[in-house]
Order: structure tokens, then sequence, then C-alpha cells
């Protein structure tokens, strides 16, 4: 075929809000050969029948029901039963740009190092209303750097990567549920080149119901877990996901006490509030979300300073907790 067959893994969950938007985004592609696996995890709104009324105008659609499972297991769901050599992400609120799967194939096919490739995005709300445009280095290096520094990295729903190189990774791992793709990244960019578009291939939809939002505190220590494990790795140290339950949980404990005691949480709380503040809300006036800004950044100095500091340079934190930790877990 003159185009390679892709898949594209989308496990849902009570998303039947957005869910139209998300299938005709895949469905109106300019590249045409894609098989299209939708992971319905155990919703209980329309979203099951939403897809299946797809799944019959469209073969290229196929949908898997499941119990309630998780999003890691979700996705290792669809990847098992994938048949492409690239597999593209997408989630059930989210919309691809029409050219987003032309864009990226074209560049993996330049380049045949790459097994993980991202885009640059367009943040809208809830209503769809265009809110910013979020851009990413584009290069290996750089990527790597902003992933270990927790500076900006393409979203989960932008990205592309070799089915093989994930495969042959683990895939995502389930005890980092809520940061699975964080981990997953960072262990393909030790595997293989990691990159992205400069082009906007994608619309990220920001709601109330993000799991960012939802699952804020733990989000935020499986996120630093997953760092801690990767340079515990890069240290030629053991990785702590072979912990069993007890210790892990023991471990995830010690990650969330630290990250308090560096004020890691307050300072992600006003950097999310503030970006809440001035992106989002639009029905209130301009000189009250910036007097908004300024007052939650004058109470919160120290914060308002890390924020700009790692926005800059970026954090050394989850390399000073990976070797903290060489005490408790030599």
């Amino acid at each position: 075929m003159s185009c390679p067959l892709i898949s594209v893994v989308m496990p849902v969950y009570n998303c039947a809000q957005y869910v139209h938007e998300a299938i005709e985004s895949i469905l109106g592609q300019t590249y045409r050969n894609f098989e299209f696996i939708i992971v319905n995890d155990g919703s209980t709104d329309a979203t099951p029948e939403i897809a299946n009324e797809y799944a019959e105008r469209d073969g290229r659609i196929r949908v898997i029901h499941q119990p309630k499972s998780g999003i890691p297991a979700s996705r290792n769901k669809g990847i098992t039963e994938s048949g492409g050599e690239w597999i593209f992400c997408m989630d059930g609120d989210d919309i691809s740009m029409p050219h987003r799967f032309a864009v990226q194939m074209e560049a993996v096919e330049k380049n045949p190092s790459l097994i993980l490739f991202g885009g640059c995005c367009r943040q809208i709300n809830a209503a769809g209303t265009p809110v910013r445009i979020n851009k990413y280095p584009v290069r290996h290096k750089d990527l790597v750097n902003n992933l270990e520094t927790l500076r900006p990295f393409f979203p989960h729903s932008s990205a592309c990567y070799k089915r093989s190189a994930v495969l042959k990774a683990g895939c995502y791992r389930e005890r980092f549920q809520y940061a699975q793709d964080h981990d997953l990244w960072l262990r393909l960019s030790l595997a293989g080149e990691i990159g992205c578009s400069n082009k906007i291939v994608l619309q990220l939809r920001k709601h109330d119901n993000n799991v960012s939002d939802v699952f804020f505190y733990v989000q935020k220590t499986k996120g630093i877990a997953a760092l801690v494990c990767h340079f515990r790795k890069r240290f030629g140290l053991s990785d702590l996901y072979a912990l069993n339950e007890a210790e892990w949980e023991y471990f995830l404990a010690w990650i969330g006490d630290k990250l308090r005691e560096y004020g890691y949480f307050e300072m992600r709380i006003l950097e999310e509030t503030l970006s809440k503040t001035l992106f989002y809300k639009r029905d209130s006036p301009v000189i009250l979300r910036a007097g908004n800004f300024i007052y939650r950044a004058v109470r919160r100095p120290h914060s308002a300073f890390e924020i700009i500091k790692t926005r800059l340079f970026g954090s050394s934190l989850p390399k000073r907790l990976a070797e903290e930790s060489r005490q408790i877990w030599p």
C-alpha cells in the first residue's frame, strides 16, 4: 500500500458530551489508511451507544467493551489488538486536526530513528472556543530535557509511537495510572529518538473533568515517582516499580511527603489556578482576572518564583529526590 496502515487507539469513559467530535475528527483525516480502535472502559452514559453507531457506519472502527479497568489497561488493550506499525493516541474529549495523521506520518517516514512523535496543540475550553496555542521543542535533546525538568511537553493525544518499540518497553505501567504517559515517554526516550512537529495537530480540550484536575495530587505524585524511577535507572540503580505492593505504597507516600516539604503541590496549584484565571475565565473582566493573578502571586511569592524559574530553566527536584532515594533504596 502507498499509505502504511496505522492504528488509532482511543479509550473512552463517560465522555458522551464530546466523543462525537473526537470520532468525527478521526474519520475526517486526509490520511485514510487507518484502523480505529475504541476501547469503552465501562462507561455508564451514552458513550458505548455512540461508539457502536459509528462502528456500524464505518468498517475501520472496532469497539471493544470491557469492565472499568483504568486508563493504562485500556490503552494496553488497544495496543495488543492493533495491527498498524504506528499507533496514534487519541482521547474522547479532544479533536485531531484534519492533517494530523498526514503531517506526523510524513515526519516519521523521513526519519526512521523516531519511535515517538508529537505535535503542537491549540487549547480549547469546554464549549470548543480557542483559548491559547501551546508549542513545544522539536528536537530529541530538548524534549528529553523538558521531560526530566518538569517543563511543558506535548500532550498525549498528539502523540504517535512505533508499536514494536512500545511493546518492547512494556507498554503503559498500571501503577502509574494518571501519569502513565509521562512514565512511558521517559522509558521511550532511553530506547530511541523522540520528536515533535512544529505544526498544530490537535485541539486539546480543558474542562472541569480533566484527569489533571480530578486526580490532581495522585497525578503529580506519580509523575514525580516516574521521574525518580527514570533517574535511578540512569544512575544504575534499581527501578522501584519492581517493589512489592506494600513497599510501592511506602515509596509513593515518601514522594508525597517530600513534595509537600518542598512546596511542590502549592506551586502547581498556583500555576494551574493562574492559567485558568488568565485563559479560561473569559466571562469575567480582564482587569478582574489580572487582579486575581497579582493577588495570588503576591500571597505566594515563593511559589510564583518557582513557577517562573521552572518555566525558564526547569526543575532539578526529581533528580534530587532520586539522589535522596538512595538512602532508603540503595
